[in-house]
């Protein structure tokens, strides 16, 4: 994926939103609604900012600095639904990883905002999609962000609606 300047300028925009974004979902939840879960194989909101806390620093540490740093390196997939079953992501503080988050995406947004066009375009091989560029992770993860947004409103509507 090519991104061209203004499209590299909002994901930068849009991907250092989402801190405060998270944080007015969260602030002033009651607690039995942060732990609440939809359904046995969905996630509570609790749940899902402790996976959004583990996969931005997933993201740094184990795709963009890699890609940047080695030649077309590996990027292995992860389970989120084991790492939420094995990390306890239930049990955890969400406010506590909305700090945590906040902190790895202000280090994400500092890193892409040094980027060169030539930079963007490296690629790592990811385990289950084959060679990705840098920018190609980057539209994926302002996916991501956009998707878990969404999920914590559902979350919370369904919480309000239950019988």
């Amino acid at each position: 994926m090519t991104l061209q300047e203004p499209d590299r300028l909002w994901l930068l925009t849009t991907t250092a939103a989402y801190p405060a974004l998270y944080r007015a979902e969260l602030v002033g939840v009651p607690e039995a609604m942060l732990r609440w879960k939809p359904s046995a194989r969905e996630w509570s909101l609790a749940e899902v900012m402790a996976h959004l806390a583990d996969t931005e620093e997933e993201y740094v540490t184990r795709r963009v600095l890699p890609i940047l740093r080695e030649d077309r390196p590996a990027i292995a997939g992860f389970d989120q639904d084991a790492w939420a079953v094995e990390r306890r992501y239930n049990d955890q503080d969400p406010m506590q990883n909305l700090a945590r988050f906040a902190r790895w995406n202000a280090e994400l947004v500092r890193i892409l905002w040094t980027l060169e066009e030539a930079e963007w375009q490296r690629v790592g091989i990811h385990s289950e999609r084959g060679p990705v560029t840098l920018a190609d992770l980057v539209a994926t993860l302002a996916r991501h962000h956009a998707s878990h947004l969404n999920q914590m409103r559902r979350v919370k509507l369904q919480y309000l609606s239950r019988a």
